[in-house]
């Protein structure tokens, strides 16, 4: 029961949400991709991302360049 509340806690942020909805159409993103088409702050990405993760909803892999 803890598990559906916490992710229906994660999904019911409109961010949270578009990051989901962007991932479904696309390949692989990286955080300045997601900043971009949403038009957020890479703090608030990164945070959203950080939270869909920590509720298992997306996984994430560090990559340098």
């Amino acid at each position: 029961m803890r598990e559906l509340i916490k992710v229906r806690r994660t999904l019911s942020d409109k961010v949270r949400l578009c990051i989901l909805k962007i991932l479904q159409e696309g390949d692989e993103l990286c955080v300045c991709e997601i900043m971009q088409a949403l038009d957020i702050s890479q703090t608030r990405a990164s945070r959203n991302l950080g939270i869909l993760r920590n509720a298992g909803i997306v996984t994430g892999r560090r990559g340098g360049v």
